[in-house]
């Protein structure tokens, strides 16, 4: 396990225990979800290794956009949900910094958009709740995606590194 998900597992760890008191019931499905795409990553060797942990934090997202839209029975979260999903298939099919800018870039637009909602909702609400939710699950996002492009490069030097001095690099 690379440093950069070491760090996001002790990360996540105490933010999850933290999370639970305070938002409850509304971190459980993510959490339930990114915990089963992890063991599901990880114990078959599904999708790309590297970005094993981006995948899970996005499907996890992506879980809890769709049991939303199955709770409020409306279909608006569902973009969002489509959204991740064509990100999470971008990143599994051909993983490279490309492609995590796919999953990244729409992460950024929305989490500032959820940062400046989230600065106007009043503490304790089920508003502010649910909008610090948004913002926890798209920085992990930010965080594995980062610790995916930062593994990728730093293959890219092990590989030039093991080339002859007169081969150019792949």
């Amino acid at each position: 396990m690379s440093t950069g998900a070491q760090i996001g597992a002790l990360a996540g760890a105490a933010i999850s225990f933290f999370a639970v008191q305070y938002l409850g019931e509304h971190v459980i499905i993510p959490m339930v979800a990114g915990a089963l795409a992890v063991v599901v990553c990880k114990k078959t060797s599904v999708g790309p290794r590297l970005f094993h942990w981006a995948i899970a934090a996005a499907f996890a997202h992506a879980a809890w956009f769709v049991a939303g839209a199955m709770l409020a029975g409306s279909a608006e979260p569902l973009g969002d949900a489509a959204i991740l999903g064509v990100g999470i298939a971008c990143v599994w099919a051909r993983p490279s910094r490309m492609t995590a800018l796919v999953l990244a870039v729409p992460t950024v637009l929305f989490l500032a958009i959820n940062v400046f909602a989230l600065a106007s909702a009043p503490t304790g609400t089920l508003a502010h709740k649910a909008l610090l939710v948004h913002c926890l699950l798209r920085i992990g996002l930010l965080v594995a995606l980062w610790d995916g492009v930062s593994a990728l490069g730093r293959q890219a030097v092990v590989a030039a590194e093991r080339l002859p001095a007169d081969e150019p690099p792949p």
